[in-house]
C-alpha cells in the first residue's frame, strides 16, 4: 500500500485496469 500511495495516478489507473483484466480472463478461463 505505501509503495502503490507514492505512484502517480496514472500508474494507479494501469493497475487498476489490469486488475480488472486478469478478473475478466480469470473467470472466462474458469
Amino acid at each position: 500500500d505505501y509503495f502503490l500511495s507514492r505512484l502517480p495516478p496514472i500508474y494507479l489507473r494501469l493497475a487498476e485496469a489490469g486488475v480488472r483484466l486478469a478478473a475478466t480472463l480469470n473467470r472466462a478461463l474458469g
